[in-house]
């Protein structure tokens, strides 16, 4: 299934498969030509429109592409553990963080991914995503299928929220932009 697709200054456009590759399309999407080779096969994708620095993860590392992905440098090395979702600060485009799966572990760099730090949190057993806040970026939020827990502490200290849909599977997540307290959520059978 299609995990992401970005439009790059050029107009052409950039999709990742998820575990299948990537991919980019030029001239309207006629043609395209894959851009990760057979070494990446990621999870997931985000762009930073400012200076086109194209970032993708998959279970071995994160990895970025500052030149539309015909170029990639391995940030974050994670061995075989699941890397599931990857941020970017609404404060700094150099400031990523991602989770993993299944340790308690998630990794923050406030260098476009030279360095990392190892943080961990304790209130929930398994994070499948994690956010930052829209307008705050000492909030962050990790969700498993049926919990979010959220830091307003970068971390310090975890709290466990009130799920949005009791007892569903949690697919995905937003913010209202009118009220940055109020979260949304999708799951199979409602939104």
């Amino acid at each position: 299934s299609i995990t992401s697709l970005v439009c790059l200054a050029d107009n052409s456009l950039i999709k990742t498969t998820q575990y299948q590759g990537i991919f980019l399309f030029m001239v309207g999407g006629i043609t395209f030509r894959s851009v990760g080779g057979e070494i990446l096969m990621p999870a997931g994708m985000r762009f930073q429109n400012s200076d086109n620095t194209i970032i993708t993860w998959d279970s071995y590392g994160v990895y970025k592409s500052v030149d539309a992905g015909n170029n990639w440098k391995l940030c974050l090395a994670r061995g075989t553990s699941s890397n599931n979702g990857l941020s970017i600060s609404p404060s700094s485009n150099s400031n990523w963080v991602i989770c993993l799966s299944s340790n308690r572990k998630y990794y923050i760099t406030s260098n476009a991914g030279d360095n990392w730090s190892e943080l961990s949190y304790a209130a929930m057993n398994y994070a499948n995503e994690i956010f930052y806040h829209p307008a705050n970026s000492n909030y962050l939020y990790l969700k498993s299928y049926y919990d979010i827990v959220r830091t307003q502490d970068n971390g310090v200290n975890w709290s466990l929220l009130t799920s949005p849909l009791p007892g569903e599977a949690l697919e995905l997540l937003t913010f209202s932009p009118s009220n940055q307290d109020q979260i949304y959520a999708s799951a199979n059978s409602c939104l």
